[in-house]
């Protein structure tokens, strides 16, 4: 197994990170609950 965060893209109002299926929603569920710099966010699936 490699690594499991594959590439991201940061863009201005948005960022994205390819992660491995097996790990995806288990980030998302954890990651959902937190802040970032203070503030709350928005994260889901896609693909």
């Amino acid at each position: 197994m490699g690594n499991p965060i594959g590439k991201l893209n940061i863009v201005e109002f948005a960022s994205f990170v390819a992660l491995e299926r097996a790990i995806a929603e288990q980030a998302l569920a954890k990651l959902s609950q937190g802040k970032i710099k203070g503030k709350q966010f928005k994260m889901r699936l896609i693909g």
